[in-house]
């Protein structure tokens, strides 16, 4: 599967939409537009303007399993959800483990889909992109939105994009992580492919370890693949034996293998993704969490009641055209604390207090982003990075690529 560039190109599209949600309120520290990068404020829902229809066909297309318990699983658990409230939507076209490495294959999938009657199209891998703009621009009466890709001046009306600032979950499950290793302690993260944002992701977990645990160290592994539990196994496996001998594993992968492993060895588990609590209830603490229903239920109401519709061609609202997701509105979440995990820990109580705190400041909007990666921050070779406010345009590309210095590893594998 050739996910990496899906992510890779991601950086144009998110960037571009933090940068440009000035209408959000910044934080403290950032009083000029060009300061910090601004979370934006939850987009506005285009009101419905035609009454709901006996049904609604919405597709899917997913990379990899939706039983992964990860990504796609996170996907497909929103419109699950959105279907509950809304029983009018028909989910009966739907198709994963898509490689998105053969663009005409992944066009015939949604053609297929159109065909079959689809009026919203959700493809969520950067390598269905292109086949999306295809198709889309001979659909103009079909909703398409992308997750992790970026606009282009020659996208069709019909077409959007979406993603959310995950970092601000990835950071809360750092800080305890750092509390409930002893001080000093040593932490294992397996990590997807270098690109950034695997590397935002770890860095934002690794700058909330240095918060809570200033000289615990986290030891890095590639794997080069986003969905292949024997890989990621055998990569934390490596991570709890000597020499690393980690006390908790995290991750940047599509499936709980990771925590599988921490609990065989009777270690602590960051999970991502999802709550993975349910495969390793004795290791999996918590997780930063996708609720994409925040995106997608407005964008089927929009497209599927009429409201976005005129003379039979669908006009997305440009809110929703490059949407961004935060931890402010609810897109970003950080799954249950594992309290029975913790029932003999001797910082439960602490724990849990930095927990219900950092949940309560980032919904709050007091801290975003922006607070994340404000610097100081230096790189595991001793170079500053970031010396105030971040320049999120150099988190988002190539520039992203490297490791905040309480991380073991090399950024090339």
């Amino acid at each position: 599967m050739t996910r990496p560039p899906r992510l890779r190109a991601r950086l144009a599209s998110l960037a571009g939409a933090l940068v440009l949600a000035t209408a959000c309120t910044p934080p403290p520290a950032a009083t000029a537009p060009t300061a910090a990068p601004v979370v934006p404020a939850p987009a506005k829902p285009t009101t419905a303007s035609a009454a709901a229809p006996a049904s609604c066909k919405v597709a899917q297309v997913y990379t990899s399993p939706t039983a992964d318990k990860g990504w796609s699983w996170a996907h497909e658990q929103s419109f699950l959800s959105i279907k509950k409230d809304l029983p009018w939507v028909d989910l009966s076209i739907r198709k994963d483990s898509v490689p998105d490495d053969n663009k005409q294959a992944v066009q015939d999938v949604l053609e297929s889909m159109v065909q079959q009657g689809a009026k919203v199209v959700y493809t969520t891998s950067f390598g269905f992109m292109e086949p999306t703009r295809a198709v889309a621009a001979k659909h103009p009466d079909v909703g398409f939105f992308h997750a992790s890709g970026f606009p282009d001046a020659k996208d069709p009306p019909n077409v959007g994009y979406y993603f959310a600032t995950i970092e601000e979950g990835r950071f809360i499950t750092g800080e305890i992580a750092g509390l409930v290793v002893e001080p000093g302690a040593t932490l294992g993260y397996v990590a997807a492919h270098p690109i950034p944002e695997v590397f935002r992701g770890e860095n934002a977990f690794a700058l909330g370890v240095m918060k809570t645990n200033p000289t615990a160290k986290i030891h890095n592994r590639w794997t080069l693949t986003w969905f292949d539990p024997n890989l990621e196994k055998q990569a934390a496996e490596s991570l709890l034996e000597p020499p690393v001998r980690a006390s908790l594993l995290s991750q940047h992968q599509d499936s709980p293998a990771a925590q599988l492993a921490a609990q065989d060895a009777g270690k602590f588990g960051i999970a991502y993704d999802a709550d993975m609590n349910d495969q390793a209830p004795k290791a999996t603490l918590t997780s930063a969490v996708w609720n994409w229903s925040v995106h997608n239920k407005p964008t089927i109401n929009g497209i599927c009641t009429g409201a976005w519709v005129k003379d039979g061609k669908v006009t997305i609202p440009q809110e929703y055209r490059n949407w961004m997701g935060s931890f402010k509105d609810g897109t970003v979440q950080v799954a249950p604390l594992n309290a029975a995990a913790l029932a003999s820990h001797p910082r439960k109580d602490q724990i849990q207090k930095l927990y219900t705190d950092e949940l309560a400041a980032f919904k709050s909007g007091a801290k975003t982003f922006a607070t994340v990666f404000t610097g100081p921050i230096k790189d595991n070779t001793g170079k500053v990075r970031i010396e105030g406010a971040p320049d999120v345009a150099a988190l988002y590309d190539e520039r992203g690529q490297w490791f905040v210095e309480n991380v073991v590893g090399s950024p090339t594998p």
